[in-house]
């Protein structure tokens, strides 16, 4: 009985390939190889290209040399050609209908997804074979040109992508399959969602490839030739074929993928035979969730243990020279106990189990390490702490579903503002449940409103990191000086350093970081380590294009950063190997490339570049992102769509590209005006500039029209509330019908909110324009009244939301109420 090891597997890629197809790390992709000996609908045995080939040049009586009649691309064409609806006819009799020999056996794993380039139903008809032993209890199939679907909106299915279409569809809506030199060059062409999904994934994350030779799949050979990368987040990657012979193998090595020689049929067994093995001694909580949700789960969070895999992905950074830190750095005890970060530890040691803990501060202040910090205390306590990835949405449903039968789980989420909204709604079900929840998180200060709306204040803690406490500064000056990282200060006594640090750098960590390691301001530092990186000009457009998102604290995809920087795949690795390097500026991480810091970035895009610059990075973003967002990747946040949601945010446009903001939106709107939000933006930009409110209207009337939802109604609120505020003095009458139509329109966001969701933007929009009002108009004026009986059913309503449920919300609905007194007592005194 052979064993992965005797096919050519070390222990270490074993262990590895068995641990990601038990989390459901892995994706399959599937060639003709993978479909060989099944019979066809038409009775006829399924072979390789060539030999299909050969078939339809007899069949259809092409006259083709020997040699052409081989190329399938070819025959396909020219069958096409002689008899379209005769060669159709007898591509769905070939390919509808095969029966499945193997196959079944497939579906006894977790993928990711399944990719296929074949046209057959093989896999469908495998399906329904033996299914009670299937792993998921449905299959969810795609063909190339439909829109992209987000793991969480198939719950209990798995995805299969047809890459190159079905023979099913042929003569429906969805005909056209990717056969022909024609339509290889059309699919190459298209950019469309299914294939920019593949690049992405085949670049970053493990695969298995079976039965396919990467040679002819010409449609996405830009993402096959640039090798994959899944061995920098832990996961190696496979293709497995019946034969390969040395220059094969050594060309599947080139392309990072590890050659297994041997039938399909015989690797599925075997792995299937030591992955069960390996289910028998894994984390027993995966047993005892709904099909998928282990899975789904480990795509938003890995677990922080002893050991980190991190140090594969995030190779030669420096903790003390400011980078971002590492789960290793604080493994290794680089970092300092901080008096905030001990208190909000202390959390541990109560009875509570279900907690929101919130460290916060300005920019580097500490806010990831003292995370970190807490996970490794967490892990000393028996705890099995699980870091958010940044990768995909924070499904709330998913979380949830985890944390009910894992009671040691405890979670911790990075820069969380995006999802403050799930993480209230986690704690609430737990709560509904009697389950456990403990979450920490951090954020800038900036965002902590947020925070203190979505989360309830039965679960809510917070702590904030800076200014650093004088027992801080000695802490952080005593473990450089054991780590001999004092820098020209290493002469200096520990006391004269904690003076400078106390009152030269006002105890900001960014700034004493700055003062030890490099003896000069921050700005000037950061000036001196971005400039060296783009003292290549060529380098120069790609660096833009990379701190363009990272400025956000998002890593640029890999596939993204390959198709923004313009370059082919070997100049492209020429600039990693340069820049991720002990010296270099780049990191390579879990979610794709990034500057060492984000302070790093957010100084270099204001300062390094010319608004011109600014423009072509973000709309070299926005080109290669756009094909992966589609309505459900926003409902799920996916990262692609997050990350444009930033960068197409008016208020960043304007401030990056000056005088060309209008124009950046016109641009795009080929890509982009499918999107409400697009249309928001657009709209509240145009709405910023005097005599604009026309257009600045019509586009918000075109995003209600896309989508009836409580944003774009938000936003057709303000932009009407805004100019009834600038035209009060000159034509109240006007003012007023703007200012009745925008509070209808914030009634209507109002009502298309969510159940129980804290949705505080219409109110705050509400509430400043009634303000602003009440200073402009004497309450003499009918119009005074008018807007003070508004006021008072906003104050009811305010009163029924969650928005103002919290300690702070009520705190705001008093302060709110005094305001309704006092131009109550105006309005009776004039009476």
């Amino acid at each position: 009985m052979r064993t992965l090891t005797d096919l050519g597997l070390t222990p270490t890629d074993r262990e590895q390939l068995l641990r990601g197809l038990h989390e459901g790390k892995y994706n399959l992709l599937l060639g003709a190889g993978a479909s060989y000996g099944c019979k066809g609908g038409d009775g006829v045995e399924l072979k390789d290209g060539a030999t299909l080939s050969q078939q339809i040049a007899k069949d259809f009586g092409l006259k083709l040399s020997a040699d052409e009649a081989k190329k399938l691309p070819l025959a396909y064409e020219e069958a096409e050609s002689a008899d379209k609806v005769g060669f159709q006819r007898w591509l769905r009799a070939r390919f509808i209908g095969c029966d499945s020999t193997w196959q079944n056996k497939i579906f006894r794993f977790q993928w990711e997804r399944i990719w296929t380039f074949n046209i057959d139903d093989v896999l469908t008809n495998a399906f329904e074979f033996d299914r009670d032993q299937n792993i998921f209890g449905d299959l969810a199939s795609f063909d190339w040109k439909e829109q992209i679907a987000p793991l969480e909106i198939t719950p209990n299915k798995q995805q299969v992508v047809y890459l190159h279409g079905r023979a099913s569809d042929l003569g429906g809506p969805l005909d056209g399959l990717v056969f022909s030199i024609l339509e290889y060059a059309r699919a190459t062409r298209s950019a469309q969602q299914w294939h920019s999904a593949f690049q992405t994934h085949y670049l970053e994350g493990p695969f298995i490839v079976c039965g396919a030779t990467l040679a002819e799949e010409v449609d996405i050979s830009e993402a096959i030739r640039s090798k994959n990368f899944s061995r920098a987040v832990g996961f190696p990657s496979f293709i497995v074929s019946y034969g390969l012979d040395e220059g094969q193998k050594g060309r599947m090595r080139r392309f990072n993928l590890i050659p297994v020689v041997c039938p399909l049929e015989e690797f599925f067994t075997i792995a299937l035979r030591e992955l069960n093995d390996y289910r028998s001694t894994a984390d027993a909580v995966s047993s005892r969730l709904k099909p998928g949700t282990y899975a789904r789960f480990l795509s938003e969070f890995r677990r922080l243990d002893t050991k980190d895999g991190s140090v594969q992905a995030i190779d030669g950074t420096d903790f003390y020279g400011g980078d971002e830190p590492t789960w290793k750095d604080i493994l290794d005890s680089l970092d300092s106990a901080f008096k905030a970060t001990d208190k909000a530890a202390a959390i541990l040691e109560q009875s509570a189990t279900r907690y929101a803990v919130l460290l916060h501060g300005d920019h580097v202040s500490g806010k990831s390490a003292a995370l970190f910090r807490v996970a490794r205390e967490a892990l000393r306590k028996g705890l099995k702490p699980f870091w958010f990835r940044h990768e995909e949405g924070f499904n709330a449903e998913i979380v949830s579903d985890y944390l009910s039968v894992d009671d040691r789980a405890i979670l911790f989420v990075d820069d969380a503002a995006n999802h403050l909204q799930a993480i209230g709604e986690v704690l609430q079900r737990a709560k509904a449940k009697g389950k456990h929840a403990r979450i920490f998180l951090s954020l800038r200060s900036s965002r902590l409103r947020g925070f203190r709306i979505d989360v309830g204040d039965d679960f809510r803690h917070e702590f904030r990191l800076d200014p650093l406490r004088k027992g801080d500064i000695v802490h952080l000056v005593q473990r450089r000086r054991r780590a001999s990282r004092l820098g020209k200060n290493i002469g200096k006594s520990d006391a004269n350093i904690i003076k400078e640090l106390t009152h030269s750098c006002k105890s900001e960590l960014l700034q004493c970081i700055a003062y030890i390691e490099f003896s000069e301001p921050i700005r000037q530092r950061v000036r001196k380590i971005v400039l060296a990186a783009l003292s290549d000009s060529s380098h120069r457009e790609f660096f833009a294009r990379v701190i363009c998102v990272h400025r956000f604290g998002f890593s640029l995809p890999l596939r993204a950063a390959l198709a923004a920087s313009g370059l082919q795949f070997g100049p492209f690795q020429d600039v990693l190997d340069t820049h991720l390097t002990a010296h270099g500026v780049l990191v390579r991480d879990y979610t794709g490339i990034r500057l060492r810091h984000r302070i790093l970035s957010e100084y270099a895009w204001d300062d390094l570049f010319t608004d011109e610059e600014r423009y072509r990075a973000m709309s070299s973003v926005v080109q290669a992102l756009a094909p992966l967002v589609n309505p459900g990747v926003i409902r799920a946040k996916g990262i692609a769509h997050l990350i444009l949601r930033e960068v197409l945010d008016q208020e960043q446009v304007s401030r990056s590209t000056g005088r060309r903001s209008l124009e950046f939106y016109t641009e795009h709107e080929p890509a982009l005006g499918w999107s409400s939000r697009y249309w928001d933006q657009r709209a509240l930009l145009e709405s910023r500039i005097d005599g604009h409110f026309s257009k600045a209207y019509s586009y918000s009337q075109k995003a209600i029209s896309l989508e009836r939802h409580p944003f774009a109604f938000t936003s057709l609120g303000t932009i009407c509330m805004s100019h009834s505020t600038k035209l009060v003095d000159g034509n109240r009458t006007e003012a007023m019908k703007y200012f009745q139509e925008g509070e209808e329109a914030l009634s209507a966001a109002l009502k298309l909110t969510e159940p129980g969701r804290a949705y505080e933007h219409p109110f705050v929009k509400f509430f400043a324009s009634a303000e602003q009002l009440f200073r402009k108009l004497d309450p003499h004026d009918t119009e005074f009244e008018a807007v003070l009986q508004l006021f008072r059913i906003w104050i009811e309503r305010a009163k029924d939301s969650p928005a103002y449920a919290t300690f702070f919300g009520k705190k705001r609905l008093r302060e709110l109420q005094a305001m309704e007194l006092k131009q109550s007592l105006r309005a009776r005194r004039v009476g």
